[in-house]
């Protein structure tokens, strides 16, 4: 019979349950977790990697979750003076309280701390897997510390004692062995983020009538319909093993090389890769190709979902229309959208996508629309970051890596990250490669250097040597490290471009916006592609003083968060696969925001000069569509780049290494057309691995390497170590940052510090500081509408504008879900025009719509 301590002991105090009615609650969770959801898949796994059984390795998780919490048994959590039932137990037993006080007493260590004490007592488990398990236990909450408290008190030992031996005797954990363990780091990192999950969900609102344990079979009817709900419960597989099963829009005989190709190697194969890099050109259907790859892995491992990621959230807004397109025809609930802009999409048309649940008060829809429990959705597609943070040293970092085992991951545009985000890919990659994640890894314009580094995370013997020169590429690496390449007969892109250079000074605007106007007079859809934002602006403003004949578009990333939605939906309308409203004659004036996956196609681009790869991916624009109707003069595609008079690349120079801008320029000047596909990889290879010419090549590849060197010494200071079969590496990580902080959240791109300002009408600029100064919560509703004011600049840059008198009186610091941002007292209209100005420093700041921020002097 309990004591009267032990009917006390608490866990949840609003409403009230007991310490071991929780920890039950979690041990079933878990146990459901991995025999009936979408975490079933990494059972088979998680067994191997123990050297258990599955019922074993279900019986350990469950008892893990069983004690997570057990250092809430403890004097120190369990006397709160601000719960009644608390305060009142301890006025009446007052012998039971801690006998001094304990600033920062962490229940997670105590867990740890208590459970080594118990497992030493009776030889539970050896040394190493004691520091193992406890330390899963203590990072359950993570980048948490706390003083270490022991409590002697034996009546407090007592309980801890009783409830851990009902644990054990109920569920029966295996005595496992450090030489059991075929991999230490990978074993006890998913359970580690299973325990995490586990207690959020064994937390939430289902739960919570719950005072005292309720019998297994109802507990476990009550999880599987909150799972279900929440949409972790387990995912239909895709059905087809061709093309034209998968996307019964396609026509056998319209298949393109690639598409056909990745048919004919993966369907129905009885050896299944675990990493693939499709190489081909821009517009050769490589999505549907690394799709279709991407499902035939998903079948043969047993993974529920997939991660699509690219390079941009513009790229990923797009995307997730295709795919989710492509889940309906399959009866499979909509993939999540997830980059930091992805609450700007429609609620309604999100929840069109949901095939499951109804409105419902609880809110319980929307349990994985937190960054942090995003990716544990089954089908996301978002950027490329949200799968680069699963190896960041963030808190709960270990959810995303979660996510990913239950996936295959989808990496589009592989080629246009720069040394540090590939430092990252690589961890990433080495975590895939030992949580058995399949990988697909899509590119127009990879590097051969870059795709070794890859290659070789799986097959660590094959050298530069070892790789296959043709294009379009199929390069597939199986378990075992044995590596295939299979080159494509054919392409569907078979065009010539007609490329031109104009020497420009750096920032000259007048006779670049001439050459646009002479470029469409007679007709055609242009796009005037630059390196930077500010000249973006000067040329659109250019081409209006110009008096030009046709429409003028700008896109850039600093427009306000709401109108630059509206212009990626604009451009996709304009210059998109449908043509209905194609204009006759148009300019885009854009930055890189549509060099990479936006499907638009103009008659000819003029362009500043970046390295090969990336200008060869600005072409993919060019043309794209062949069904489009052009102006006579444009019949061919036509390329002009712009070129500096001498070696002053000006602000292209600070973006990019002036040694790749040189030896693409020197190309450039050689090549009056580029042959697509055939010119692709072999001007790519020229620019990147050729030979030095000269001495100012030579320093200029110097400086270049040791820029590389910082950028990847920069991301070894975020990231988690390469995962180490013989050790548990997740406890060493001491530095752990939260991804809520600003600056965690922009380590995954290696720049300029940023920061985001939001220009605020006065009605809303005071709703907001109301609820500030009375410490209240700014509700999501509101933070939505205050974020679709916002823009980002770099932090430099606002620096700069800042005074101290003005920030205390028309710039208040946002909190909450608005922390990190400036919220700006503006003048003007916000609606329909979107046109604010604010003042700092003694100058004028404008969120104008047609030009996005701009920085003017006071009149």
């Amino acid at each position: 019979m309990k004591s009267e301590l032990e009917r006390f002991v608490w866990s949840k105090s609003e409403p009230r349950k007991s310490l071991e009615c929780h920890l039950y609650e979690a041990a079933v969770v878990i146990g459901i977790l991995l025999t009936n959801s979408i975490f079933s898949n990494l059972l088979p796994d998680l067994a191997e990697w123990l050297g258990l059984t599955e019922e074993e390795t279900v019986r350990l998780a469950q008892y893990l979750a069983g004690v997570h919490d057990l250092g809430k048994a403890h004097p120190i959590f369990a006397d709160n003076e601000r719960i009644s039932f608390a305060k009142n137990f301890f006025d009446a037993h007052p012998d039971l309280r801690f006998p001094y006080s304990v600033r920062h007493y962490r229940h997670e260590r105590g867990s740890a701390e208590m459970v080594m004490r118990i497992w030493k007592r009776d030889c539970l488990f050896d040394t190493d897997l004691r520091g193992f398990f406890s330390n899963i236990l203590k990072l359950h909450h993570q980048g948490k510390n706390g003083d270490k408290v022991s409590a002697d008190i034996p009546e407090w030992v007592n309980i801890q004692d009783s409830i851990e031996s009902r644990i054990r005797e109920r569920f029966r954990p295996p005595i496992v062995q450090f030489e059991q363990l075929r991999h230490a780091d990978a074993a006890c990192t998913v359970l580690t983020a299973l325990l995490i999950l586990t207690d959020w969900l064994a937390s939430s609102s289902p739960f919570a009538g719950n005072a005292e344990p309720i019998p297994e079979e109802e507990l476990t009817k009550q999880t599987l319909a909150f799972l279900e709900r929440i949409g972790l419960d387990q995912c239909p597989a895709v059905r087809g093993n061709r093309m034209t099963e998968l996307w019964p829009w396609m026509k056998e005989d319209s298949l393109r090389p690639l598409q056909r190709a990745v048919e004919e190697t993966y369907a129905g194969c009885g050896e299944m890769l675990m990493l693939t890099v499709l190489e081909a050109p821009m517009g050769e259907g490589k999505t549907e190709a690394g799709i279709f790859t991407a499902v035939q892995m998903a079948r043969y491992y047993g993974k529920t979902g997939m991660y699509i990621a690219l390079p941009t959230a513009a790229t990923a807004s797009q995307m997730v229309d295709r795919v989710n397109t492509f889940l309906k025809d399959q009866q499979i609930p909509c993939a999540r959208l997830l980059h930091s802009m992805a609450w700007l999409r429609d609620d309604a048309e999100r929840d069109l996508c949901q095939s499951k649940g109804s409105d419902s008060a609880d809110g319980l829809e929307d349990w994985l629309k937190p960054a942090k429990r995003a990716l544990l959705s089954p089908w996301a597609v978002g950027t490329v970051d949200q799968a680069l943070m699963a190896v960041l040293r963030i808190k709960y970092g270990v959810l995303r890596l979660l996510g990913l085992t239950g996936k295959v991951l989808v990496i589009d545009e592989v080629h246009a990250y720069d040394a540090y985000m590939s430092s990252i890919l690589l961890r990433l990659l080495e975590w895939c490669r030992d949580l058995r994640i399949p990988v697909v890894m899509l590119s127009a314009t990879l590097p051969r250097e870059k795709k070794l580094s890859f290659l070789k995370i799986y097959a660590p013997s094959i050298t530069v040597d070892d790789i296959e020169k043709g294009y379009p590429l199929i390069s597939s690496v199986y378990p075992g490290g044995r590596l295939e390449q299979i080159p494509v007969r054919g392409s569907e892109q078979q065009s010539r471009i007609e490329v031109s250079c104009r020497i420009t000074p750096p920032g000259e605007c007048a006779s670049t916006a001439a050459i646009a106007l002479t470029t469409v007079r007679e007709g055609g859809c242009l796009c005037l592609l630059v390196n930077t934002v500010g000249r973006a602006q000067e040329l659109y403003t250019e081409l209006k003083k110009q008096g030009a004949d046709c429409p003028v578009f700008l896109f850039h990333s600093r427009f306000s968060a709401a109108r630059r939605e509206e212009i990626e939906k604009e451009c996709l309308r304009l210059f998109g696969p449908r043509h209905e409203e194609r204009p006759g004659k148009a300019i885009l004036v854009a930055t890189q925001v549509v060099e990479q996956s936006l499907d638009l196609d103009f008659d000819a681009m003029i362009t500043e000069l970046a390295p090969m790869d990336l200008l060869l991916q600005r072409t993919g624009r060019l043309h794209r569509h062949k069904n489009t109707i052009r102006p006579t003069a444009l019949t061919n595609p036509r390329l002009t780049v712009l070129v500096p008079p001498g070696e002053d690349y000006g602000a292209s120079g600070v973006i990019y290494y002036e040694l790749y801008l040189k030896r693409t320029r020197d190309l450039l000047e050689r090549h009056p057309v580029i042959a697509v596909p055939d010119d692709i990889p072999v001007l790519v290879d020229q620019v990147y691995t050729g030979t030095m010419t000269d001495e100012s090549e030579a320093d200029a590849w110097f400086r270049q390497q040791y820029g590389d060197d910082f950028k990847a010494g920069q991301a070894e200071t975020v990231e988690l170590r390469e995962p180490d079969p013989e050790d548990f590496l997740l406890p060493g990580n001491n530095q752990v940052f939260d991804e809520d902080d600003p600056w965690i959240a922009a380590k995954t791109r290696l720049g300029e510090d940023s920061v985001r300002l939001a220009f605020l009408p006065p009605p809303l600029f005071e709703a907001v500081r109301d609820l500030q100064e009375k410490q209240k919560n700014i509700p999501g509703s509101l933070a939505q509408k205050i974020m679709r004011y916002s823009v980002s600049i770099r932090r430099k840059t606002w620096d700069g504008l800042a005074s101290g008198e003005e920030e205390q009186t028309s710039c208040l610091d946002g909190e909450g879900k608005l922390f990190g941002m400036k919220l700006l007292c503006a003048a003007g209209e916000a609606e329909p025009v979107e046109t604010l100005t604010a003042e700092a420093a003694g100058r004028q700041l404008v969120l104008d719509r047609e030009r996005g921020f701009l920085i003017h002097d006071k009149q």
